[in-house]
Protein backbone atom coordinates (compact mmCIF):
# COMPACT_ATOMS: atom_id res chain seq x y z
CA UNK A 1 0.00 0.00 0.00
CA UNK A 2 1.00 3.58 -0.59
CA UNK A 3 -0.19 6.90 0.75
CA UNK A 4 -0.03 10.42 -0.57
CA UNK A 5 2.65 12.56 1.07
CA UNK A 6 2.89 16.26 0.25
CA UNK A 7 6.43 17.52 -0.22
CA UNK A 8 8.18 20.80 -0.91
CA UNK A 9 9.86 21.03 -4.32
CA UNK A 10 12.40 23.49 -5.63
CA UNK A 11 11.76 23.88 -9.34
CA UNK A 12 12.64 25.93 -12.38
CA UNK A 13 9.95 27.54 -14.52
CA UNK A 14 10.60 28.08 -18.22
CA UNK A 15 9.43 31.11 -20.17
CA UNK A 16 6.67 28.88 -21.59
CA UNK A 17 5.46 28.00 -18.07
CA UNK A 18 6.81 24.44 -17.88
CA UNK A 19 8.08 23.35 -14.45
CA UNK A 20 11.23 21.26 -13.97
CA UNK A 21 11.66 19.86 -10.43
CA UNK A 22 15.24 20.17 -9.18
CA UNK A 23 15.15 19.24 -5.49
CA UNK A 24 12.62 17.41 -3.29
CA UNK A 25 12.45 18.17 0.43
CA UNK A 26 11.13 15.23 2.45
CA UNK A 27 9.01 15.67 5.59
CA UNK A 28 11.95 14.90 7.91
CA UNK A 29 14.20 17.51 6.27
CA UNK A 30 16.08 15.22 3.91
CA UNK A 31 16.84 16.65 0.47
CA UNK A 32 16.80 14.63 -2.71
CA UNK A 33 18.26 16.19 -5.88
CA UNK A 34 16.43 15.22 -9.06
CA UNK A 35 19.11 13.94 -11.42
CA UNK A 36 16.85 13.81 -14.46
CA UNK A 37 13.19 14.17 -15.42
CA UNK A 38 12.45 11.32 -17.81
CA UNK A 39 8.79 12.10 -18.52
CA UNK A 40 5.99 14.49 -17.60
CA UNK A 41 2.35 13.85 -18.45
CA UNK A 42 -1.12 14.24 -16.94
CA UNK A 43 -1.98 11.13 -14.96
CA UNK A 44 -3.81 9.86 -11.90
CA UNK A 45 -2.04 8.33 -8.93
CA UNK A 46 -3.73 4.94 -8.84
CA UNK A 47 -1.88 3.89 -5.68
CA UNK A 48 -2.40 6.93 -3.45
CA UNK A 49 -5.25 8.82 -5.13
CA UNK A 50 -5.15 12.22 -6.74
CA UNK A 51 -4.52 13.60 -10.18
CA UNK A 52 -2.01 15.97 -11.72
CA UNK A 53 1.13 16.13 -13.78
CA UNK A 54 3.18 13.02 -13.11
CA UNK A 55 6.93 13.52 -13.36
CA UNK A 56 9.00 10.37 -13.70
CA UNK A 57 12.24 11.38 -11.99
CA UNK A 58 15.58 9.68 -11.52
CA UNK A 59 16.97 10.28 -8.05
CA UNK A 60 20.25 8.43 -7.73
CA UNK A 61 19.53 4.94 -9.06
CA UNK A 62 15.81 5.05 -8.20
CA UNK A 63 12.88 6.04 -10.39
CA UNK A 64 10.28 8.07 -8.51
CA UNK A 65 6.88 9.44 -9.49
CA UNK A 66 6.42 13.04 -8.38
CA UNK A 67 2.99 14.60 -8.88
CA UNK A 68 2.13 18.28 -9.26
CA UNK A 69 -1.47 19.36 -8.65
CA UNK A 70 -1.89 22.68 -10.50
CA UNK A 71 -5.30 23.47 -8.99
CA UNK A 72 -3.75 23.97 -5.54
CA UNK A 73 -0.05 24.27 -6.48
CA UNK A 74 1.00 21.26 -4.37
CA UNK A 75 3.45 18.42 -4.97
CA UNK A 76 3.12 14.86 -3.65
CA UNK A 77 4.80 11.48 -3.81
CA UNK A 78 3.50 7.98 -3.08
CA UNK A 79 5.07 6.79 0.16
CA UNK A 80 5.20 3.09 1.02
CA UNK A 81 3.18 2.30 4.13
CA UNK A 82 4.80 0.11 6.78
Amino acid sequence: MRKKIYVTVLGRWSEEGAITPLLIFWKDGQRFPVDKVLECRPMASTRAGGYGLRYTCRIGKQLTFLYYQPEDSRWFVEEKEA
